[in-house]
């Protein structure tokens, strides 16, 4: 009998045995699984508009476990972790898909592209640690920044929602943005969170980090670096009403019109008057040397327009040449009656934005522009957009294939300008740029240089920007965010004039001086006290050194892998 018993235990044991580890094997799979998605909810949670800045700080911490794990669990581990890397790309950027039904589109093809991020950081900090051996605690911040960097310049670049801009409250720990731009603060994040990572204990079987509390020690040395820098030139970039200092006295003019299409003029011009007004009770508290409207909102359904002579016909034109002339020359006629009524009104110079059609060769450029009226209604000067934003006002390809734009609510695309421009309001230096380009690090500065190169040195940073296309939502924090670091990166005080909201007065520190209302109308009188000389940044000579140089470790990384 009990050899029977023993004789049954042995065959049974094996199979049973098997069935638990397939057993175990599953709910590992589906934790690993739960905790990968878990990360990506967690992580958009530190965004607006929840904005809990200290999930940014470990939420990582189990996509840094993931990359760190000798075995997977997981079958097709990177397919896995792309489509974690969709369910918090869509979440990140839902913002997109308000403006227009099309623009849903746009909101999945983004999602999409961003998608690969998140297996591409775990392939790459796998790689440092494998290839070049470094340590998990360094190889997922390298890993990180160098990423970020490809995002912020691959296919006209995207450089929204960086995990910096979770911090943007920390206003000490941002001013290492002077030095290593958005991408280092980024860098700081991620060394914290893979530092807090060697500590957990580890399940797999492997062994504990060796020298496991160093990580954590250097990662603390780097933030109270961090902060002590930052407090340093928070004090350090104080402005100060010395002797030779200059002062700038501004109207930032907020309305309210949220972008739709349903070619309602009536509100549109609505719209117009209302930013009159606006602009004439900001009047009421003087001095104001300038009035500074948000993009678009000069237009009032008639972009400014000029034209080089010989005038020809363009496609769509049916009249003769002549006839093309004389009706562009009432049209501007019509503009210089809104130019000259406003300012008459206003009696102030005045920067505005504006749509501007230019006729040339058979063709109409049109450029988003940002224009300096003089008191008496004379165009000093126009800067138009230098980067424009896919699909927003562009569609790729739509040059050959004009069909194209029947899918969305433009009518063609916008031209790219080709220089910056310096507007001189009295003895200070205005840097304009429009919407979204104050999200593109390189640009602005390569804007900067090429004004101090020219004689030019920015005192003050100028955006206008329509966000009404938002309606509100997470975009406007989102785009401020953005706001608040080039003022840091650039030590330049910063002005936004925003349809909808965030119109906001910036510091060179970063510090938000004055901020409008979220899709309500207001008016922000700055006064700004400027140096008479401005301190230029370490970030201004050498931009984003610090982010390549974590990217060409991360080809390195690859380089050494294929080789082998």
């Amino acid at each position: 009998m009990t050899d029977q018993v023993a004789e049954s235990t042995r065959s049974v044991t094996p199979d049973a045995s098997v069935a638990t580890d397939e057993k175990l094997s599953r709910q590992r799979k589906w934790l690993d699984l739960l905790m990968l998605e878990g990360v990506a909810v967690l992580l958009y949670l530190a965004y607006p508009p929840v904005g809990w800045w200290l999930l940014a700080w470990l939420a990582p911490i189990g996509w840094i476990r993931f990359a760190t794990t000798q075995t997977w669990h997981l079958r097709r581990p990177y397919r896995r972790l792309y489509f974690v890397g969709l369910l918090y790309s869509l979440l990140l950027v839902q913002w997109i898909r308000l403006p227009h039904w099309s623009a849903y589109f746009g909101w999945w093809l983004l999602a999409v592209y961003l998608a690969v991020y998140v297996p591409l950081f775990v392939a790459a900090t796998r790689g440092l640690m494998w290839q070049l051996k470094l340590p998990s605690w360094l190889a997922a911040p390298v890993a990180w920044t160098g990423l970020e960097l490809v995002r912020g310049y691959l296919l006209t670049g995207f450089s929204m929602s960086l995990l910096s801009h979770t911090q943007v409250k920390l206003t000490p720990l941002l001013q290492i943005a002077d030095l290593v731009g958005a991408y280092g603060v980024s860098f700081v994040v991620i060394l914290v969170a893979a530092s807090l990572e060697t500590l957990l204990p580890r399940g797999d079987q492997q062994p504990a980090p060796r020298w496991r509390w160093l990580a954590p020690v250097i990662s603390l040395l780097t933030l109270a670096g961090c902060w002590m820098y930052g407090q340093t030139r928070i004090v350090t970039l104080q402005p100060t009403s010395d002797p030779g200092s200059r002062t700038l006295n501004a109207a930032l003019i907020q309305g309210s019109l949220d972008t739709q299409f349903d070619g309602d003029e009536q509100r549109v011009m609505d719209a117009f008057f209302d930013y009159v007004a606006l602009s004439g009770k900001s009047l009421m508290y003087p001095p104001v040397d300038v009035i500074i409207w948000p993009e678009s909102m000069f237009s009032a359904n008639q972009n400014m327009l000029s034209y080089d002579p010989p005038v020809t016909g363009f496609p769509g034109w049916d009249g003769t040449a002549e006839e093309l002339r004389q009706r562009l020359d009432e049209l501007k006629g019509v503009v210089k009656e809104r130019v000259d009524w406003t300012t008459q009104q206003l009696k102030t110079p005045m920067i505005v934005g504006t749509g501007w059609d230019h006729f040339v060769a058979g063709e109409v450029r049109r450029y988003n522009s940002c224009v300096y009226l003089s008191a008496q209604g004379e165009v000093l000067d126009r800067y138009d957009k230098m980067h424009p934003v896919m699909f927003g006002e562009y569609v790729p390809f739509g040059r050959w294939f004009p069909w194209l734009y029947y899918l969305t609510p433009m009518s063609g695309g916008l031209a790219e300008g080709q220089t910056a421009h310096a507007f001189r309001v009295n003895d200070v230096v205005l840097s304009p740029c429009i919407c979204f380009e104050n999200t593109v690090p390189h640009l602005l500065r390569r804007q900067f240089n090429q004004l101090d190169a020219q004689g030019d040195n920015p005192d003050v940073l100028v955006t206008v920007t329509n966000d009404g296309w938002f309606w509100g939502s997470s975009l406007l924090d989102v785009h401020l965010a953005c706001g608040v670091f080039r003022a840091i990166e650039l030590h330049l005080p910063t002005l936004i004039a925003a349809n909808t909201g965030f119109s906001a007065s910036i510091a060179a520190t970063g510090q938000i001086q004055e901020q409008g209302p979220r899709r309500d109308r207001g008016v922000l009188l700055p006064r700004l006290w400027l140096p008479a000389t401005p301190a230029n940044s370490v970030y201004s000579r050498w931009g984003d050194m610090f982010a390549a140089g974590c990217l060409v470790t991360v080809l390195v990384a690859i380089g050494k892998a294929g080789l082998k």
